[in-house]
């Protein structure tokens, strides 16, 4: 997104392939859901660290689940594909290869191919597919080499499933996360 909104500002013609959700990994799955996440945890460990201060009960788990679903725009990208168009940039949903020089070939979600060419410069943002160590006790051994593998891995959405255990987050007196300084 950050290299299509400078290219497009300085004038050349530009076109975003994503096969996944634009915005990437961190947007849906990583830094901004965990923060969604993490800092009402915090904020009950400051009130609970803070003479005169009580939290009026436990911590509602599925509250903080959909304050989490808010926060990643309920796995929808339409704004981030809405902010490409008004670059101006073209938003290309499929996956793309270099098919040639200043040539990348895409294949759409409906199995189609289509063809683009750069007047000046191809530029690669893979981004990142996140790998979880294969162990017992990370990720339950769930696959994360097939395409949405990871998000499962990382209980994204089946977090849902586990209200209960959300809940117990935070047991005693003590900070639900590591304080950061």
């Amino acid at each position: 997104m950050t290299v299509a909104e400078r290219v497009a500002r300085a004038g050349p013609t530009v076109a975003v392939v994503e096969e996944r959700l634009v915005g990437g990994e961190c947007n849906y799955y990583g830094c901004v859901p965990s923060k969604a996440m993490l800092w009402p945890m915090e904020i009950a460990a400051d009130v609970s660290r803070m003479p005169g201060l009580e939290l009026g009960g436990p911590i509602d788990a599925a509250a903080v689940l959909d304050r989490r679903e808010e926060f990643v725009s309920h796995f929808d990208d339409s704004d981030y594909v809405s902010g490409l168009n008004d670059l101006p940039a073209t938003f290309v949903r499929g996956r793309g290869r270099l098919s040639g020089p200043s040539q990348v070939a895409v294949r759409t979600p409906d199995g189609g191919t289509l063809s683009l060419r750069a007047g000046e410069a191809v530029v690669l943002a893979t981004g990142s597919t996140p790998r979880h160590p294969r162990h017992p006790r990370v990720a339950g051994g769930a696959p994360v080499d097939e395409p949405g593998g990871h998000q499962r891995a990382a209980g994204a959405r089946a977090a849902r499933g586990h209200r209960r255990r959300a809940g117990r987050l935070r047991d005693g007196p003590g900070p639900a996360c590591p304080r950061r300084s």
